[in-house]
């Protein structure tokens, strides 16, 4: 046992309390006085009594001298950068807790503590990388590991009082950094070999160049591994799902019984279970039918959360699928209200299905910001209000509430206030979890489209209200990831709080989340008097914190791998239909092109000295302007600074000739009329900019039938508008592409089996969902998708680097291939890659042309008419510069005091 005192001076008297340590573990000691020491500790255990302890405690986690003795040694303990976590319990008037540091949980500052209970660093270090390595790792390998990361300094020893056999080391995430580089140096030095690979490998070794090709040959070696440590749930191979499902009234098809076994067997382990899957493989009938399924026929209720355009379809597909079933649409709070009356024992299956807007109906609000002198001001700080560039907000800032004008950036006041002066209208998930919840009505809550969710907004709050009101939830989503880690921090919050806790992370601890499993972009600024300031009121340093595109692949093993089903329509094993994707880039015309060059160079010179100047006000409109006028360089207004109102750039007038991209058009629509295939026309600007007018002038010239889909139509009308126009005759539909980009299927009477992307945007979400709007069961024809771009401008370049992203979102969603992977660790953030591109070019990219031929090896067909024919799937893929920063891995550990005490780990 060792002495812990802490002496502190409260109320002008000394204040001196003495505990006991059984095991402390920390740095190397260094002199600190002559009679003491000082080291940075990782891990305390204390014992003593209950008020001691719990002062010693509260100093170490407080950051206050607390020293420990042993024999004639005395150290200062002091506090490595970062959070503490205090573990234990009371007996009687003694106590014992056990103080870990965070890096002993997670990484922290780029490193990592790790505790050897048996005294085994190797076994402590094959812990470590099984669970956070970024490629492939094996037991044998793992003595030259820990000899190589030691003479790299990736690995230093740590102090152990109190245990013996215990030892503790300090891990760099340099190691982790460097893993693929020091695995393939090992392979081609024949230093590591593959457990399982046939033959001696030796030979084969020499050859390889680098950890691609080593898990090229190796593969299949490895994955009879994987497939040995991890086993799945359920196996169709062997097992087969519960009748029931073949039992509904709707028969599933063989692949969505056994997505629904796997679902029915998670719930019965776990609280909520995610499934992920495209366009039309029945995601609706698997959460129908799946609770029905559980309860073995007995009565049970299910609240669902669905989009405001979908409630109807739900009734319809749940009364069509679950034998017995009443469905019942809660349109308001007094339906809601009405809950409160129901029995406590429902007679039969009851689905009862709230659209998503009016779970989150609240109060009115009003700004609480003060207008004066013509200015916006804080009401409790009483500053100036302005934006992340310093701009003053303008007078119509607050004409709705937006993210930005939530609170105020210096104090974070609240700048609106509830409108007492309105009725208030009552928020129905809170009348559900007031009222409901205590009675435990639901059995479960199904949450439809739930990457929609994704943020800290009134729905998203709504969802988590209702899923906690409900035993089980189950949420369903076509495209769970956005490229952000931080997409999937709320929505896993409140599917399973507890995990996330247990790993240290809070509520709305969204960066803690990102560097754990995302990716963060530390940008630090400095000049050169800076380094001479630093103890003056001089300029210091600016860091600026980011977070970019990525998502550690630890996050689907850990969060994502035991609780969610993937299906794809492939799986269905139905008779579907081709399916391709391709992307024609054309070529301006010499007026075109030379209006878009000067235009270009204006804004990339103003926008340029912005970004020098570490402001990016002036993206967002170099964006919109480079994307937009090439499809409408006319009635343009001057491109004017926020800041200051003056113009920054004059778009150059054209007459509205018909230009290549809208011949390219043209051409096809023409092509597939001709074939009897109607065709849907996606755009992205249809206000200010808005191009919808102009391609309805353009087609019905040419004698085509034209229909525009706009907002005004209710979501819950569009299905019939597009049956109606169709019966009419309709050929061609435009529409923004958000506009269906959930719920409507384009099959059947109203198919429209040609999709054209006229203009994409940048929003994964959208492309994805609206590209499989007409692929799926009972499609008859082929699908075809069609991206038209202008080569050479910011659409190539835009719809490249977007495309670039989307393997990188597969991952998550159960679709691994290498390059998806790297784009993982390696992506960007979409403004930032443009504007990177603006400044530097794109570095490292391959054209177009090369990506299609390198992944697909489909030929590029010979130019016609300046327009060139490519396969999407190769188009979104490019070849990325390796590992550009540190790996973002964690794992949990767990440190329990009782097994600290008998020497046991977990």
């Amino acid at each position: 046992m060792f002495e812990v005192a802490y002496q502190d001076y409260l109320g002008g008297q000394s204040v001196f309390v003495k505990a006991y340590a059984d095991l402390v573990v920390m740095s190397e000691p260094a002199r600190y006085t002559y009679d003491m020491r000082c080291a940075h500790v990782y891990l305390l255990s204390l014992a003593g009594p209950d008020s001691a302890v719990k002062a010693a405690a509260s100093a170490l986690c407080e950051r206050r001298g607390v020293t420990v003795q042993s024999d004639n040694v005395k150290v200062l303990l002091l506090c490595p950068a970062g959070a503490w976590r205090v573990f234990g319990g009371k007996l009687g008037d003694a106590a014992h807790v056990v103080c870990v540091h965070q890096s002993l949980l997670a990484w922290e500052n780029g490193h990592r503590a790790v505790v050897a209970w048996n005294g085994s660093e190797e076994d402590a270090l094959w812990r470590l990388l099984r669970a956070d390595s970024p490629v492939p790792v094996q037991r044998e390998w793992v003595p030259w590991l820990l000899r190589e990361a030691r003479a790299k300094g990736w690995l230093n020893g740590l102090v152990v009082w109190g245990r013996s056999g215990v030892r503790a080391f300090r891990v760099s995430d340099g190691l982790l950094e460097g893993l693929g580089r020091l695995v393939s140096r090992g392979v081609q030095s024949g230093r590591l070999r593959v457990r399982g690979a046939s033959g001696d490998p030796s030979p084969e070794l020499a050859g390889l160049k680098d950890l691609d090709e080593y898990l090229k040959m190796f593969g299949p070696a490895l994955g009879r591994q994987v497939v040995e440590a991890f086993r799945p749930r359920y196996d169709p191979a062997r097992e087969k799902p519960d009748s029931r499902f073949f039992q509904l009234a709707r028969r599933p098809y063989p692949a969505q019984a056994d997505a629904g076994e796997g679902l029915v067997r998670v719930l019965r382990d776990r609280r909520s279970a995610t499934v992920v899957g495209e366009c039309g493989v029945g995601k609706t009938l698997l959460a129908a039918a799946v609770p029905w399924v559980l309860k073995e026929g007995r009565p049970y209720r299910v609240l669902v959360m669905a989009p405001n355009h979908l409630v109807r379809k739900w009734k319809r597909e749940v009364e069509e699928t679950v034998p017995g079933a009443r469905a019942r649409i809660l349109s308001g709070w007094r339906e809601v209200f009405a809950l409160r009356d129901l029995p406590k024992r429902p007679s039969c299956p009851e689905y009862y299905i709230l659209a998503r807007d009016t779970a989150k109906l609240g109060f009115f609000w009003k700004p609480g910001a003060v207008w004066r002198r013509g200015q916006w001001w804080c009401p409790d700080c009483g500053k100036l209000l302005v934006d992340k560039d310093g701009v003053p907000f303008a007078s119509d800032e607050f004409e709705e509430r937006r993210k930005r004008n939530l609170k105020c950036p210096r104090c974070g006041a609240s700048l609106w206030q509830a409108d007492n002066s309105k009725v208030r209208k009552v928020a129905p998930a809170d009348v559900i979890k007031k009222y409901v919840k205590r009675r435990r009505l639901f059995q479960f809550m199904v949450g439809d489209e739930v990457h929609e969710l994704k943020g800290d907004t009134a729905q998203g709050v709504a969802f988590g209200v209702l899923s906690g009101a409900a035993e089980k939830t189950l949420v369903l989503t076509g495209t769970l990831l956005n490229g952000y880690a931080s997409s999937l921090h709320y929505i896993l919050h409140r599917l399973d709080p507890d995990a996330l806790v247990k790993e240290g992370i809070g509520y709305g601890e969204v960066q803690k989340w990102v560097e754990r499993y995302g990716v963060l972009e530390k940008v630090t600024k400095t000049s050169a008097e800076a380094e001479y300031n630093w103890s003056s009121r001089g300029k210091k340093p600016r860091v600026t914190v980011k977070e970019k595109p990525g998502v550690s692949p630890l996050l689907f093993l850990r969060h994502l791998l035991d609780s969610t089903v993937f299906v794809e329509l492939a799986d269905l094993g139905c008779s579907l239909p081709e399916y391709r994707e391709e992307v024609r880039l054309v070529e301006m015309d010499p007026e075109l092109r030379a209006a878009y060059g000067r235009f270009a160079g204006k804004l990339r010179q103003e926008v340029t000295a912005c970004l020098h100047a570490g402001s990016k006000r002036l993206l967002g409109t170099y964006l919109q302007n480079l994307l937009s006028y090439p499809d409408r360089p006319w009635d343009n207004p001057p491109v004017v600074d926020p800041k200051d109102g003056q113009v920054v750039a004059d778009p150059p007038e054209l007459p509205k000739t018909v230009r290549p991209k809208e011949e390219a058009l043209l051409e096809i629509v023409r092509e597939e009329l001709s074939r009897g295939r109607r065709v849907f026309v996606y755009v992205t600007y249809t206000q200010r900019r808005d191009i919808t007018a102009r391609l309805r002038e353009l087609l019905e010239s040419a004698g085509i039938r034209v229909a525009v889909l706009t907002a005004d139509v209710p979501p819950v009308r569009r299905e019939e508008w597009l049956e109606e126009k169709c019966l009419q005759g309709a050929q061609v539909v435009v529409a923004q592409a958000r506009l269906v980009e959930t719920g409507l299927d384009l099959t059947g009477v109203k198919n429209f089996p040609t999709l054209i992307f006229y203009q994409t945007g940048y929003n994964l979400y959208t492309l994805r969902q609206a590209s499989r709007r007409s692929w799926r069961i009972g499609q008859t024809e082929p699908v075809k998708v069609v991206f038209l771009a202008y080569r050479n401008t910011l659409q190539e370049t835009a719809l490249q680097l977007m495309g670039s992203k989307l393997e990188a979102a597969l991952l998550l969603e159960g679709k691994f291939t290498a390059e998806g992977l790297l784009a993982l660790s390696a992506g960007e953030d979409m403004t930032a890659e443009l504007a990177r591109a603006l400044v530097q070019g794109l570095e490292g990219v391959d054209s177009a042309e090369q990506i299609w031929r390198r992944v697909s090896g489909v030929p590029v067909q010979e130019k016609e008419r300046a327009v060139e024919l490519i396969a999407l799937s190769d188009f979104f893929r490019r070849k990325r510069k390796r590992a550009r920063g540190p790996a973002q891995l964690a794992f949990s550990f767990l440190l329990s005091p009782e097994l600290a005490a008998a020497g046991g780990e977990r």
